[in-house]
């Protein structure tokens, strides 16, 4: 449902395309220019619980009490609590480097299962998944870099990272994803995290 406060664009990820239609995998200029938190300056990585307080509490101030029912917004509001992007909110990593998300959850050690949610970098990365999950778009882009190009393994075992090109075109999708899809895969995430946060 359309938020009536302000345009859905506030909280949906516009992801950038190349001129015939594809996902850009490459970073943008504003990604580009981003400057890191220096070790220094960087605070400790939130609890999962608090980093979903904070999200649900700047989706309220944008969208108001009904926009916070979307779960589609309150992970867009997330921050990134580790790595190059920490402190860029979900919704401007996907606008700015999608290349990295894939790369990085294509590469992940743990599955969705093990994933450690005691951990709050284990945590975070598993919600960053989850918002992934709502564009099967991208989200097909990352199955077949892992299935394709992770399990080539290195000498002594290690992994080989895939390297993000300009574009990157999809498998087709195993199943059709439809709206029904995505409203049921909302669902199962939402339910998750009332499990986990408790709200």
């Amino acid at each position: 449902m359309t938020n009536r406060y302000l345009p859905e664009e506030i909280f949906h990820p516009r992801l950038a395309r190349m001129g015939n239609g594809e996902l850009r995998m490459t970073p943008s200029e504003s990604a580009r220019s981003f400057i890191p938190l220096t070790s220094s300056s960087q605070r400790p990585a939130l609890d999962g619980r608090t980093a979903a307080r904070n999200a649900r509490e700047r989706v309220e101030i944008f969208g108001g009490p009904e926009a916070v029912q979307n779960t589609s917004n309150v992970l867009s509001q997330h921050l990134v609590q580790f790595g190059r992007y920490r402190g860029q909110t979900f919704k401007w990593l996907f606008e700015n480097d999608l290349g990295w998300v894939i790369t990085l959850l294509a590469n992940a050690e743990d599955s969705e299962e093990e994933m450690d949610m005691s951990n709050p970098m284990s945590t975070n990365k598993f919600l960053l998944l989850q918002f992934l999950k709502l564009f099967p778009e991208a989200h097909q882009v990352m199955l077949r870099w892992r299935e394709e190009w992770i399990p080539n393994q290195q000498p002594h075992g290690e992994r080989r990272l895939g390297t993000p090109t300009e574009t990157a075109s999809p498998s087709p999708p195993k199943e059709a994803s439809g709206n029904t899809g995505q409203v049921e895969q909302a669902r199962n995430i939402e339910a998750l995290l009332r499990g986990m946060y408790r709200y």
